[in-house]
This record gives C-alpha cells, structure tokens and sequence, in this order.
C-alpha cells in the first residue's frame, strides 16, 4: 500500500466536512436522509440512491425543499433485493454492503456542468478537505460530452491521457428506460500498481451526473425544462482510501462493530475467531462471516427503524433473509442461541446520532430481532443437521446438491435456499439451483390454479370496484381551470365545510376500458375531480377517505349527483404543489349520455359537495380511539411499543405494535377498561397546527413509526392521556368512543401483533350483531324444532329457564338412583357373601378374601391374626371422579365413604373378633376386633394397619385402635391391597 498525504479522517467527520462545505460555503440546503422505504415510489424496493427522494423535483412535479434549488445529503441507501442487489456479494469482497451511506449534492436548474466540476475538485483535492494528490486521480466522461471534457482540463490540469471517454454504458445515467437522463463523469482514485485487481486499483469516488435530457418510449432524447445535477460519493469507500485500508470494513466505524461483535462471540463461548484484514477473505473464513454478520446488523436496524418489519412478502422478506444470513453466520462462528437482539444494542452505540434514527428506537430493533431469530432458530439447526447430512452423502457420490433436495428443505422445513447455497459453497460444492427454480415455479402455479379454485365464486365485479384496483389520475393529463386564482386544498378539518359550494378546478375522465356495466347494463363513468376547496378527507396515515356526493348546482346537468367514491392526494405539475383527487362515478344509460356528461361536466362547474357525516364521524372516533390504545399500550408494556402500521374506516380500527408476545385475556381486558375510562372521562381532544417538529417532539409527541414529516406538524392531543403527531381527523370529545371493544390480538409477523376493535356506534353495532347471532344460535338449540325465526329474547328466555329446571330435577332423579344402587350393592353382598368364601360372590367384581398375619407392616408382631377382605368394585356411574359436576362429587364421596362404614357395621358383627377390610378401589375402611387379654393397649392397631397399606401404596388416612378409614391417591386392585399386607394368601383373580 503506497502512502497518501491527507491525513486520517474518521467516518463522522468526513460526513460533517462534505455538508459543511456544501452548506457554508456553496449555499446548499441539508435535506435530511429520506426514509429506506421509497414515499409514493412503487418501482422501487428500497432507497438505493442519494437522488431517489428527488425524483418528484427533477420530474418537475414538486418544488426544492425550502424553495432552495441547491440541495446536500448523506443519504442511507439498501441495495437488496430487486434490481438493485448486492446480498450474495456482502463479506467476499472489500466494498459490497446491503445498507452504505451517500454522499450526495444536488442542483435543480440552478448551477450545471463547470460549477458541479469545479466544487467537486475543489473538495477532493484542497488540503482542507480531503486532500488527495492530483497523480493519484482519473477521470472519465462520456464520449459525446466535449464540454465536461474541456472544463476538466482546465480546472484540472491534468493530462489528456488521464481523461478518459467511455461509452453509454459506463458514462451515461438515466432514471429508468424512459424519463430524465444525461452524461455522467466520474473520478477515480488509483490505489497503486501493487494492485493486480483492477477493481480494487481503481475506485470510483464520486459520480457527476448531467440530467438534460428526457427520453421518451421510442429512444428520442428532448432537452429537460430545466437541466439537474446528481452526484453521489459512496461514504465507506471515500473513507477506507482516507484511512488507508483495503477493505470498507477496516475503516473505524466497521472496526468497531466488527470488534464488538468478536468480543461478545468470544464471551459466550464461541469458537476463536480469525481476523484476516484481506480485501477479498475466502468465504470460509472467520472474517468473511463476521462482515457479514457486521453487515447484515447495520441494514437490519436501518430498515426496522425506518418502519420495515419481517414478513414473507416484499421488503419484509428481504429483511427477513438478511437476519436470517446473520443468524447463520452466528451459528458458524460457534454460537448456538439467538444473538443478534443483544449485538444490536452492543453495536448501535457506534452509529452517528446525527445521520441515524437507529438509537431513537433500539429497543424496539432488539426485540423484533430476538423474536424474529428465535422463531427461525430452531429452523436453523434442524436444517443444518439434515443439510449435513445430505453432504456426506453428495461428496461420497457427485459433487452437486440435488435442487429437489434444497426445494424439499426449503418447502418442508422453511430453511432458505440461499443458506444451503453457502453452506454448500463453504463445503466446496454447487448447488442445482436451475431446478430448484423450476420447482419454485411449479409451486407457484399450483397454489396460483388452488386459489383460482377457492375463488372462482368470489363476486369479480367487487373486487374490480376495489379501491385497490383503481387507476390513479393521469396526472399530466388533468384538464386545468387556468383562470382559478387558488387551489385551497383541504378544507373539511373544520365540521362548517362539510357541506360547502365550491367549484371543478381539475378532472380527468377514465377510459370507457376503466368503466364498469352494472347488473342492470347501465355504464358507470368514472372521472378524478379536483375542486378549488375541498372537503373530503383523502386517505393517509392509515384512515380511508371521506366518503360523499358532487351536486351540480347550474347548466344543463343541474341537480346531476355524482358519489364520491374515493379521495387521494396527488402530485401535479402546478408549481410543485399537491392536488386532492376525487374519484367520482355517474351511472349512464348510453355512451351518448357519457358524451353529453364530458361535455357539460368541466372545469369551473359549480357544484355542491357533500361530506358523508356518518363516515366521516366513524372515522373520526375509530382515529381517536386508535391514538388512546396505543397510549394504552404504552402505559401497560412500557414506552417501547411503537405503531407499526394501522387502519382506520367506519367499521373498525386496524392497530399494529411492536411486542414480542401475545396479549393475554387480562391484558386485553385492562387495555378495553382503560380506553372506556378514558371515554368517560370526556376529555376534549385539542389539535394544534403549523407546529415546529422539534418543539413537538421535545413536548413528547409521538411520531409514526419509520414516517416521514416536514418542519411542521400537526399535533393532535388528548391531555394527560396522548400527545402525537396526526394529519387525521378526530372527535371532539373522548365520549364519542363509548363503548370501546377489542375485537381480536394476533400475530402479523415476528416482533409484531395487531389488535383489531370497534368504538362508538361502530361497537354498539357489532354488540347488536354479536347479541342476534347468539340468540339465534340460542335459539336453533332451545326451541321446538330448532325454530329460531322470531329470536324472540322474552320465549328464549322462559325456554332456557325451564330447560334449567328440567335439568335440575333430572339432576336429583339420577343422584337418587345413583345411591339406590350404591346401596343395593352393599346389601347384596352383605346378604351373599361368606367370610370363609373365596368364590366371586358379586358380578361387576366384588371379591371376598379370608387370611392370616402375625405382623403389621414390616416391624409390629401380633399373635395370630383373621382378616376378612372385602373388596367392592363400583359400577362407573357411582364413582365420584366420574361425576358430572363438583356438586355432584361430593355427594357421591359422601356417598362411598357413608356405605363403606354401613358395610364394615354389617360385617364386623358376624366374627367381631376378626380383622375386616373395606374397600372400593380407592377408599378403604378398617375394623380391628380385639381377643381378650392378648391386645397391647399402647398399639393402635387399625391405625397403624391402615398407614401399613400407605406405606406401600400412597395415601393418607387414619383411626384408633378399633377403627381407621382413608383413601388412596390412585386406583387401587384386590391382588395390590394383598401386596400391601404381610400375608402369604393366594392371588385373588382379577378377571
């Protein structure tokens, strides 16, 4: 490695330098970093570009922030998943990352070519910044840009040989196949010729891009209204050549994450790590998995942070491959439990407060990644146990895994086909992916004919209306009302503009293709409308829009009603401003009548607009009752639950938290008591506007989890009890959510559950609903015939009343009989059975035994003595562990224990000079008959006979010397109470 002359800078100051000098000393403004998750952007996964969250200004949609047409960033970009994709590349080379920070300046038809080029010289060569030497520097332009080249030769003065002229391929950036695109230029950095890798010799430090053109669908280039620039500097690779290194993950912030992680790996008794600070580790080392799992950490936190959380489908998948990987690179280095929740919160104190939202919500990160890696962990270590052995049995025969194999893995046990392929790499063997995939595929179809199956009754004409399914407004082609001198936006805040005049300010009319035949084969006609004001609420922040009705108020199509039937904002090309567009529906008898509606239904009509006040209210509460369930929440788990998604529409209120475990019934029954309380309390709920976030947020207001918000806010508060940022509408009062009722708690991905409820008349409806499906079903069950058809409350009643009495009355019927026949088997032995019999005597086996002992238990000698066993086997139905309910129970105990002394009474007298045993199998009962003259009066001979028996088979009990009764804790047979007694009698037979 040759010596460079700029001194080391760390990661934090290079950060702080680039900004300073952009802002200072070039008028830039600082836009903050944008959200990993694109805002209104569906073509991409994740923000992969500094310039992502200026694709609206470029396109000329919206204004700069501030009105400031300079901009600098240092942007936090993913690249997983998608188009854009390094996953597979993270650890095995020195510069790929899933998540990287960019630094970036931008210029929105301000400054152009020369003053881009000569700040970004400036900045890379002046001492005071980064101070690279001019010989160490390249630069590359694309062959067509004569004027880039000529400015870098005379700022740069370096020779003609060191610009070089490159193709569209390497020097030529456009934003997708169609759109804003130009020539780029790019400097390199030459590390040294000791560098035989071309790749690793020559880095690419910053790229300069030109937009100037718009490409249109046939390939033809226009010149853009206004020409931008968009430069990106990749921050870890500016500092691993400022400090020196090889590798991004020698710079400082890396080695103290990757140091960090090597201490706690070692602490818990992983394996000794071998640190190789190679610019390319053999993916089987140490080093390759501790970047990895350095790597991974840093994307995983970024992206929880800014509001992803693991699913199965979209950004969540990719998060969740991404803590899986790591969690397998763990298990690598010789950890065998889930780690990484209590390695993020080790490593995070190494993030810049100033450039990541990470530190503000690491609890939260920590428990989604414990929750997420102990559920896959034990996916883990079978899929490794059964991945092993398929090895063994591949290198004994060819030297490829079976795709079949990795497909059965995947599909029978859940373990990622992406894990086997390294594991398998790791052992020096290829995968048959190409399989794998036709499998997938094949799956794919399957479950694709399955749900066309399940659904083929489903009503297509409902899920066509689905507002999910609506086109959204062309908006390029909105016709305008030019002479309208301001578009006033969103009025309806104010409960006064409900119902207002105003006037069409934008419409755009559907295609007959997106308009929809009704049953009675009318045409409905669909347009997006704008109005100069307007009332209707449009969705955002998780509640539905308003809902309502346009009456045309003058002209040929007056008192013609359209329904409102959804409301979005939009972008427009009005100076950068938003737009509230309305879809409206007409239903039309003709396509001239449709003709006739366009022509007369246009900008500048007056028309009356309508507020649905039943919907809007139900939104309303549904809105306010979400804001105290999450305070709720709060106050009950603890300051970490944060909002992860919610839904609001007149029906219910759709609430996602962040917390590892399901609420118990308690739990759910504390949350519904505090939000009622709250309710009761009829609080006013107060809402303030134009608020600055800083002061908002040191005043404790809550913002939505991984949203994005501008300099002010609008702050919606319920004292002592919520304080959060909110663009939705509210109630005036808490006592509008009475009553509030929690619907269902479930699960919706690892580390996050959702509550379902309804409030207001919302929830008196479902107790109404709830109250008729019960009576029917109560109904269908209780009256003759399954008659339910009136749901009569009063005759259900009386019939359940006297279906209890009848009840009660079968209940004594039986209970008598029970004793009926408890007592007929007691009598019926009595009046049969011989003591010196050891016949059956009794059906159901009763049995009669007849012996002799000279020992109670194993150290009491007695003279010789007679004992009589009886043993009574109870029918089933008389048992009282078989009893229908506790009441029950303990009558029939009273029962058993009330015959077997009325039977021991029967017995005792025919040789009361005898030793007799009771027993029904669980209870038992002694009588000791005493001879004359040979008893010993300090023994309690039926006492200690009974604990003999307990001494052998558990149980408790006790007596005197003449008696004793107990019961045993388990079922016990004739030959085991035989057992228990010192006595050489014959096996009584049991069958």
């Amino acid at each position: 490695m040759k010596k460079i002359k700029p001194s080391w800078k760390s990661i934090s100051n290079i950060r702080k330098e680039y900004v300073n000098y952009f802002r200072n000393q070039h008028n830039h403004g600082l836009v903050p970093s944008a959200s990993l998750v694109p805002e209104n952007d569906p073509t991409l996964l994740f923000t992969n570009a500094g310039m992502v969250q200026f694709k609206d200004i470029i396109l000329g949609h919206s204004e700069p922030p501030n009105k400031n047409p300079r901009a600098v960033s240092v942007q936090r970009c993913v690249r997983a998943g998608g188009k854009h994709n390094d996953l597979e590349n993270v650890g095995m080379t020195p510069r790929h990352h899933t998540f990287f920070e960019m630094l970036g300046n931008f210029s929105f038809g301000d400054y152009f070519k020369e003053e881009a080029i000569v700040m970004a010289w400036d900045f890379v060569t002046n001492s005071e910044y980064l101070g690279l030497s001019k010989k160490d520097l390249r630069i590359t332009i694309h062959h067509s840009d004569s004027e880039s080249k000529e400015i870098w030769r005379k700022i740069s003065g370096l020779p003609h040989e060191r610009i070089v002229t490159l193709g569209d391929a390497d020097n030529f950036w456009s934003m997708g196949d169609t759109g804003p695109c130009g020539p780029c230029t790019e400097i390199f950095f030459d590390r040294g010729s000791e560098f035989s890798n071309e790749d690793d010799r020559w880095l690419e430090i910053w790229n300069l891009v030109f937009m100037e053109f718009n490409r249109s669908t046939t390939g033809d280039k226009t010149p853009l209204p206004f020409k931008c620039v968009d430069t990106g500097m990749g921050l870890e690779r500016i500092a691993s050549i400022l400090q020196n290194v090889t590798s991004n993950y020698d710079t400082d912030e890396f080695v103290n994450i990757m140091n960090t992680i090597e201490m706690f790996i070692t602490e818990l008794g992983g394996k000794k790590i071998q640190r190789l600070h190679l610019a390319h580790p053999p993916h089987t080392s140490d080093e390759c998995g501790m970047r990895v799992i350095a790597d991974h950490l840093r994307a995983s936190a970024h992206l929880i942070a800014d509001g992803v959380v693991p699913s199965n489908v979209g950004r969540g998948y990719v998060l969740r491959r991404i803590i899986r990987r790591a969690s397998r690179y763990c298990n690598s280095l010789g950890v065998k439990e889930p780690v990484l929740g209590d390695l993020i919160k080790l490593i995070s104190v190494h993030f810049d407060t100033a450039y990541s939202n990470v530190p503000d919500v690491i609890d939260i990160i920590e428990n989604i990644l414990r929750n997420e890696e102990t559920a896959f962990f034990d996916t883990l270590s079978r899929g490794l146990l059964l991945l092993e052995q398929e090895l063994l049995h591949v290198r004994s025969t060819t030297s490829k895994i079976d795709g079949e194999f990795v497909f059965r893995l995947y599909d029978t046990h859940g373990f990622p086909a992406d894990i086997t392929n390294i594991v398998a790499k790791e052992n020096g063997l290829d995968v048959d992916m190409k399989r794998f995939d036709e499998l997938m595929k094949e799956q794919r179809e399957r479950n694709r004919t399955n749900w066309k199956l399940v659904s083929g009754d489903l009503n297509t004409k409902n899920i066509a209306n689905s507002r999910f399914n609506i086109p959204p407004p062309v908006v390029v082609n909105w016709q305008r009302n030019k002479d309208s001198p301001v578009n006033y936006g969103f009025v309806g805040y104010d409960s006064t503009n409900l119902e207002l005049v105003t006037s069409v300010d934008k419409i755009h009319w559907l295609d007959y293709s997106d308009n929809e035949v009704n049953q009675n084969g009318d045409l409905e006609v669909q347009a997006w409308v704008a109005l100069e004001a307007c009332p209707f609420y449009p969705e955002g922040g998780g509640q539905v829009s308003d809902r309502g009705d346009l009456r045309v108020l003058s002209g040929v199509l007056e008192d013609i009603v359209f329904d409102v039937i959804h409301v979005i904002t939009t972008k427009t090309g009005d100076n950068g401003s938003n737009d509230i567009a309305i879809l409206v529906k007409y239903t039309c008898s003709s396509y001239e009548d449709i003709e006739s509606l366009k022509s007369n239904f246009i900008v500048g009509t007056t028309v009356f607009a309508n507020v649905l006040k039943d919907w809007r209210k139900s939104n309303e509460t549904h809105h306010t009752a979400t804001h105290v369930l999450q305070a709720g929440l709060r106050n009950m788990l603890g300051t970490q639950i944060m909002q992860a998604g919610s839904l609001v529409d007149p029906q219910r209120l759709r609430f996602d938290f962040t917390h590892g475990l399901p609420l118990s019934n308690d739990e759910i029954s504390t949350l519904e008591d505090y939000v009622n309380k709250v309710a009761n309390m009829d609080s006013n709920v107060l809402v303030d506007t134009d608020v600055p976030i800083n002061e908002a947020k040191e005043n404790g207001a809550i913002a939505m989890f991984g949203e994005k918000y501008g300099e002010t806010v609008r702050v919606v508060t319920i004292p002592t009890i919520s304080i959060e940022l909110c663009g939705g509408t509210h109630v005036n009062s808490t006592a509008s959510l009475r009553p509030f009722k929690i619907t269902s708690e479930v699960s919706v991905a690892a580390g996050v559950r959702r509550i379902e409820a309804v409030a207001g008349n919302a929830a008196v409806e479902w107790y109404k609903k709830r109250e008729e499906e019960g009576l029917e079903m109560l109904g269908s069950l209780v009256l003759p015939n399954g008659n339910s058809s009136n749901n009569n409350p009063t005759l259900i009643y009386e019939r359940v009343v006297k279906i209890i009495e009848e009840n009660e009355q079968m209940k004594q019927t039986i209970n008598s009989m029970k004793h009926e026949m408890l007592n007929s088997k007691i009598i019926s032995n009595s009046s049969s059975s011989s003591p010196n019999s050891n016949e059956d005597v009794f059906t159901n086996r009763n049995k009669t035994e007849v012996f002799t002992i000279n020992k109670i238990g194993s150290n009491i000698l007695i003279p010789e003595k007679t004992v009589v066993l009886h043993f009574l086997t109870l029918p089933s139905v008389l048992k009282p562990e078989n009893a229908t309910d506790k009441k029950d129970r303990k009558r029939l105990q009273q029962d058993c224990v009330k015959s077997l002394r009325e039977k021991l009474d029967e017995v005792k007298y025919e040789n009361p000079n005898d030793a007799h045993i009771v027993c029904d199998g669980l209870r038992i009962a002694i009588w000791w008959g005493q001879d004359e003259g040979k008893a010993n009066k300090d023994i309690k001979y039926a006492h200690q006979f009974l604990r003999s028996f307990f001494e052998v088979k558990s149980g408790r009990g006790g007596g005197t010397t003449n008696f004793a009764q107990g019961q045993f804790f388990n079922d016990i047979t004739p030959n085991e109470v035989l057992g228990c007694i010192n006595v050489n009698a014959p096996t009584i037979d049991e069958a």
